[in-house]
């Protein structure tokens, strides 16, 4: 487990299974500023860290501005790379409180960030917009502030200070507002952490002088929050004369708010928490957090109201813990963060340097705390520790690893239609290639609707694979990935839950969430300039790919398991051979219908909409579903996924670290929206043929 001390710059590793701290740090960030609020405030691991080895920090610098860094972890998995470190974004702080400071991955792959509204008192003063206020303006103005950004992406290669991308369907881009801004109108959020099993996004957000606050955002958001603030403090109009004001019409409220004060249920600055998912049944679903000054614990379960109804009593379930978790040994002081690890156990950090965990006693089958470590070198005034979920970095897997289907399906399932797979790359166009100008709105129809669509930019290339020495049926072929968006006229995706899957790995339901990117048949050529267009590949199927997870539930209320671990594939393509372990599904890509002539004319932005018929789609009943991906590190014996090649029962054998996909450079590529130059980051995940029944 990953341990944050915010004054010494220090990520510290405890061993769980001694509950010992490794005696070198993992990582000391230089160069951060040590009073007050300001330091080293946040941690997030890469979703592919065991692939790629990336971690992500957040601090103010010496200067007090905040900075979101990128390191990587050495070929010691308890020591990373100081010297790896490039600069993600920088966020210019006019006061040193008020930082924010958190970092996580959503359910969705994105970075969000969380940014205070700069410091000082009542969001006014010297660096604070005139009038609104910083974190009601979203306008060249990151503080006060949920960002998402994509980690993976670049929309600034020139600038050597900016190297992310803002996701498509953030909800300012294309409009007025920054591109990066996810969700505004925030004091101080202080620790907010999702619910590993909802994605639901829990925001503890520190309050003025009168109440704190609990919002949430719910997993199928599709962002622009406003949560109130400067205007609103809790479910009140702010007291400062001159700065509160009537609720604005888009503003959501907290599902929980309580006033400042001494009371077993007040307090003065709250510190956020988790949602309880770890081995204690009885606290399934409960929201645990804490005020760091009057060091009380309490929990909520919220009761998952619609955020327009949210109006501080969407909850059930208050429960004041403070007395119940007072530990054996050791003191709760000043209460900075939580913490859960891989199981979903509850951590509890205080100011004075020690980590307590939630345990279950018996017989009483009553939670209490146990003292897990005592860090003795920090230096601290404010919060200071952050747990962050450990990473899985290597180990041979302890369970026997499961094969194939996880729920019981009744029905006979259709048959996993005939076709290629595809090894999918993260791209970015190369450079000298100039600016890629969206198109849109294109017209596309699948068996969940017909939509129209805006066309982004191109994020992936997938090329045909061999799967477990199983073939290729068309080598030429290849399908180049494009972001989108849903155009302003169209209505936002209702999700459908319950999409039945089957491939040569799963037979499951799914749930599928939004629209995220459309596969166009491309033709490629790795030095020279590519064929026209019409060279055969107008007669395979485009697709249209949804953001997609198992389901967690039956629609009759059955749990269902995770998704199967222990899942390997061989794959062999064009660019490479290797071993990976299939850890998710991320897509449902559903053919969509096409024309045998281009989409749009050439040239950016040129051409009109064109309606597509569905009777043009060639092969109606083959689906793909995306897997994350990520190269093995230890050999699974039994592979789990489709045939395994008989001369080699035992699957491909693996080295002690696989070798990195090297960055391939100026692959030509063209399609149907034109030529284009290409580079490869690295593979992210392997897509099968499917059948899906709808529910």
């Amino acid at each position: 487990m990953f341990i944050v001390e915010q004054h010494t710059g220090n990520i510290r590793i405890l061993d769980l299974g001694t509950l010992t701290l490794n005696g070198t740090a993992f990582l000391t960030v230089s160069g951060i500023s040590t009073g007050g609020e300001q330091g080293l405030l946040g941690l997030a691991f890469h979703p592919d860290y065991a692939t790629n080895g990336y971690f992500y920090v957040d601090f103010t610098n010496t200067s007090g501005t905040t900075v979101v860094r990128r390191y990587q972890v050495s070929a010691n998995p308890d020591i990373a790379d100081s010297g790896s470190a490039l600069q993600i974004l920088t966020i210019s702080q006019p006061q040193s409180n008020h930082n924010g400071g958190w970092l996580g991955f959503g359910p969705d792959g994105y970075l969000y960030i969380a940014s205070g509204d700069g410091g000082g008192g009542n969001d006014t003063g010297s660096g604070h917009t005139t009038g609104t206020g910083n974190a009601q303006d979203i306008t060249s103005n990151h503080l006060g502030k949920m960002l998402r950004i994509d980690i993976d992406g670049d929309d600034f290669p020139g600038d050597a200070n900016r190297n992310y991308a803002a996701p498509p369907t953030n909800p300012f881009v294309g409009v007025t507002g920054d591109d990066e801004i996810w969700a505004y109108g925030l004091r101080n959020p202080w620790r907010p952490s999702f619910d590993r099993l909802t994605g639901d996004l829990y925001i503890a957000d520190v309050g003025q002088g009168a109440r704190e606050e609990v919002d949430v955002q719910l997993a199928a958001s599709s962002g622009g929050e406003n949560y109130g603030w400067r205007l609103r403090e809790g479910m009140i109009q702010t007291p400062a004369a001159g700065i509160g004001g009537p609720k604005p019409p888009d503003a959501i409220d907290p599902i929980y708010d309580y006033p400042h004060g001494g009371g077993p249920t007040e307090g003065f600055s709250v510190t956020g928490g988790y949602v309880y998912r770890g081995p204690i049944a009885s606290l399934q679903g409960v929201y645990f957090f804490a005020d760091y000054v009057t060091e009380r614990i309490w929990s909520v379960v919220f009761d998952g109201s619609a955020p327009s109804t949210h109006n501080g009593t969407n909850y059930t379930s208050f429960t004041d813990w403070t007395v119940a978790l007072d530990p054996a040994v050791g003191t709760i002081n000043s209460i900075s963060s939580f913490g859960e690890d891989n199981a979903g156990n509850l951590y509890i950090v205080d100011l004075g340097g020690e980590v307590f965990r939630v345990i279950d006693t018996v017989p009483a089958n009553t939670p209490t705390i146990t003292s897990t470590a005592t860090i003795t070198n920090t230096r601290t005034i404010t919060p200071t520790q952050t747990v962050t979920q450990t990473p899985t970095i290597s180990g041979t897997p302890t369970n026997t690893p499961t094969p194939a289907n996880t729920p019981t399906q009744t029905a006979t399932p259709p048959p996993v239609p005939p076709g290629d797979h595809f090894m999918s790359y993260k791209v970015r166009r190369s450079s000298g290639t100039g600016r890629f100008y969206k198109f849109g709105p294109v017209t596309l129809s699948d068996q969940f609707r017909l939509a129209s669509y805006d066309v982004l930019r191109p994020d992936a290339l997938l090329l045909p694979a061999d799967k477990n020495m199983e073939g290729i049926i068309d080598p030429n072929t290849h399908l180049e990935s494009y972001r989108i968006k849903e155009s302003s006229s169209t209505p936002e995706f209702t999700k459908v839950e319950n999409v039945r899957v089957i491939t040569q790995c799963n037979d499951l339901p799914i749930e599928v969430r939004k629209p995220v990117s459309l596969l166009v048949p491309t033709s490629k050529d790795l030095n020279n300039p590519v064929a026209p267009p019409d060279a055969g590949i107008h007669d395979v199927d485009h697709f249209l790919c949804y953001r997609a997870r198992a389901e967690r539930r039956l629609p009759d209320g059955t749990q269902l398991p995770r998704f199967p671990r222990g899942i390997q594939v061989n794959v062999v393509d064009q660019f490479q051979t290797r071993r990976y372990d299939l850890v998710r599904i991320d897509k449902l890509c559903a053919p969509v219908a096409k024309s045998g002539s281009p989409l749009f004319l050439a040239g950016p932005n040129s051409g009109t909409p064109k309606v597509i018929s569905s009777s043009t789609i060639d092969n109606p009943e083959t689906h793909l579903v995306c897997y994350r991906a990520r190269m093995a590190r230890k050999t699974i014996p039994q592979n789990g996924c489709g045939p395994l090649n008989p001369a080699d029962p035992n699957g491909l054998p693996i080295v002690p670290k696989q070798e990195r996909h090297q960055r391939l450079e100026g692959i030509h590529v063209n399609n149907q929206f034109g030529a284009d130059q290409l580079d490869t980051s690295r593979e992210v995940e392997l897509c099968l043929p499917a059948a899906k029944v709808l529910p």
